[in-house]
């Protein structure tokens, strides 16, 4: 009988039994988790800019590690899904660093982890995993990664190519289509403190200065993270 491995159909996910969700409680706001008990390593699906821990790709990571009997978390990062304290405009990429160091602290108790993330949550799992536990994470898998892209021009719309482009090409106020009236009001509204709302395919999304302040910390290239672990 096919899977969801093999095929991945509404029946197929509708047959996977997850683990119950519980709730991580921090400081200041709480994340929601699916930790699947198994065999170390730990594999912890990161999600890319307002995807929440029941998306397909976080769904089929935890089956894979099911089958072979291997640990995994998927959770959702502050301000996405069922994880609370945290309104939209307030989370940056500090914030969601935040969370996966709590999820792998907490949740995966220290111990060795394999990172599966997607789009957004390249740039958040390559910060971690270079800077912050490079002794915890044995190894990541990326998918359509985001870290050779600029942070900063991801938060002004400035890429005009690669993974980040499907995310902010809905953004009220593109600053590449943009007219120079449009420019002066985009920037006026930043410096004055403001938040610009765009739609994405996951929902609506913002950002103002103050992600694009905290986020250039976070801007990480391929070879920060590259390590002859990860090739094993």
């Amino acid at each position: 009988m096919s899977d969801l491995l093999e095929n991945v159909t509404k029946e197929n996910m509708a047959k996977h039994e997850p683990p119950e969700i519980q709730y991580l409680k921090l400081k200041d706001r709480t994340l929601a988790y699916r930790h699947l008990q198994g065999a170390s390593p730990t594999i912890v699906y990161v999600g890319g800019f307002l995807s929440s821990m029941n998306i397909h790709k976080a769904v089929i990571v935890e089956q894979f590690a099911k089958k072979r009997g291997l640990a995994s978390v998927r959770y959702d990062q502050s301000s996405v899904g069922l994880s609370t304290g945290v309104k939209a405009e307030d989370a940056t990429m500090e914030t969601w660093t935040g969370d996966l160091v709590a999820i792998l602290d907490n949740v995966a108790e220290g111990q060795p982890v394999l990172i599966v993330a997607s789009s957004m949550g390249c740039i958040v799992s390559s910060y971690v995993a270079a800077v912050l536990r490079p002794e915890q994470v044995l190894g990541m898998i990326l998918i359509g990664t985001m870290i050779s892209v600029n942070v900063i021009k991801m938060f002004t719309c400035d890429c005009h190519q690669g993974p980040a482009r499907h995310l902010y090409e809905n953004v009220e106020i593109g600053r590449q289509r943009a007219t120079p009236e449009q420019r002066k009001q985009h920037d006026a509204t930043l410096k004055s403190g403001g938040t610009i709302t765009f739609q994405t395919p996951y929902g609506k999304g913002c950002y103002s200065q103050q992600h694009i302040t905290h986020s250039k910390q976070y801007s990480v290239t391929p070879d920060q993270v590259s390590n002859p672990k990860f090739d094993h």
